[in-house]
């Protein structure tokens, strides 16, 4: 029984370690995550603490129960880092991982306080450790969503420096030439100094403690200044670059698309009528009569660039046309890759697409660039210009009464 105590012994141990891990480190059992809540809202409660401590009116009112709840704070959280390094099997491991420099960091300003005036204000790093809401409250994906962030920085870090380095040139030579022209006189006192205002004034910060007087200094400030908006947009552009680069993700922004049957937009560049054939110009006019049976007339939305109103027209329905004309009876857009790839989303979306007489879909293509006339939008719209095409329909004719003068 006695050889038998020590291997009792570390299974206890080993079960009293394992019941704290869970309790600690797991946020999926009841315990676990009422420990996590609590130490989350003990957490917010100590930043708290700090941050009104900083506060001259109410740390002269309140410095003794401030500087007491401060100590009960550091010892709960000494106690509870102290638990986490004895319920892993690699306290070391733990030690060097993010939240265990943050959970040791989190405690030691209290104690270099003792020694260091005013240290215990960094234990506003506390607040990093608010971080494990995201676990706590099962939001992993924004941990996922973080870690393509860091992805895109990582690989937007090379662009990123030379874009800070080429910032750290313009402010310095900037700043010396402000030194130059305005001088000690106008509270450029040195070119560190100087410097720094081209730093507030490029980051569009502006505090207005130095100003430049002369038309020289006043005219580079505003060159700086513009620059300033420039560069703003530049880091944002190479991390959200990086960004979809990264992700590998395409996002549904509307999901099922159905185009109505018929709407009450057209989309056509009308510079071109009179070079169109004359069955095209008779369903342009259709449009335009007035009719409220049939929504008519209809309105003109154009933008000039295919995807875009054909984007639209699927959106809010629509025909979009590009018929021949005299100069390019076939049309001028490619059927394999322009007109077929939107033919099939729009008929995917209950909308229609043809060539005047045929589905896009239908065409057989003979060459890589060939071309084609292209009629896309609500599928009775389109069959409705496919019967002025077919000449089954045609122009109204107008009726009018002759006059004569006696």
């Amino acid at each position: 029984m006695q050889e038998n105590h020590p291997q009792t012994e570390r299974r206890r141990a080993s079960n009293w370690r394992r019941a704290l891990h869970e309790i600690i480190f797991e946020a999926d059992t009841p315990a676990g995550k009422a420990f996590d809540v609590t130490l989350i809202v003990t957490i917010a409660l100590s930043v708290v603490a700090v941050m009104l401590d900083s506060v001259e009116w109410f740390n002269a009112r309140y410095s003794g129960p401030l500087h007491v709840a401060e100590w009960c704070f550091t010892v709960l959280f000494t106690i509870e880092y102290i638990l986490r390094l004895l319920s892993v099997r690699h306290p070391r491991h733990y030690a060097q991982s993010f939240f265990g420099i943050v959970d040791l960091l989190a405690i030691v300003p209290t104690y270099l306080s003792l020694f260091l005036p005013h240290a215990q204000y960094l234990l506003i790093i506390r607040t990093l450790r608010v971080l494990r809401i995201f676990r706590v409250f099962k939001l992993v994906q924004y941990l996922g969503e973080a870690q393509y962030l860091m992805q895109a920085l990582k690989a937007s870090r090379r662009k990123i420096i030379v874009f800070l380095f080429t910032l750290l040139n313009i402010v310095i030579i900037v700043g010396a030439l402000m030194y130059l022209i305005e001088g000690d006189e106008h509270g450029f006192s040195s070119i560190p100094h100087s410097v720094y205002w081209a730093i507030v004034t490029i980051t569009t910060v502006g505090y207005g403690d130095v100003a430049p007087q002369t038309p020289a200094g006043q005219a580079l400030a505003a060159l700086l200044m513009i620059m300033g908006y420039a560069i703003i947009a530049v880091p944002t552009g190479i991390v959200t670059a990086e960004l979809a680069l990264g992700s590998g993700k395409f996002l549904l922004s509307h999901e099922n698309i159905t185009i109505p049957q018929r709407a009450k937009y057209y989309s056509v560049n009308e510079g071109n009528y009179l070079k169109w054939d004359e069955s095209i110009r008779h369903y342009v006019d259709y449009l335009k009569e007035d009719d409220k049976s049939t929504g008519r007339p209809y309105s003109t939305r154009y933008i000039g660039s295919l995807v875009a109103d054909f984007h639209r027209n699927l959106l809010k329905g629509g025909i979009f046309l590009y018929p021949g004309d005299a100069a390019a009876p076939q049309g001028k857009l490619r059927l394999l890759y322009e007109a077929a790839p939107l033919a099939f989303i729009v008929e995917q979306a209950g909308g229609a697409a043809s060539d005047g007489t045929h589905p896009i879909m239908d065409l057989q293509a003979s060459e890589l660039h060939q071309r084609t006339p292209l009629f896309i939008g609500c599928g009775e719209d389109v069959r409705i210009l496919e019967e002025f095409a077919a000449g089954k329909r045609a122009k109204k004719a107008v009726v009018g009464i002759r006059v004569s003068r006696g």
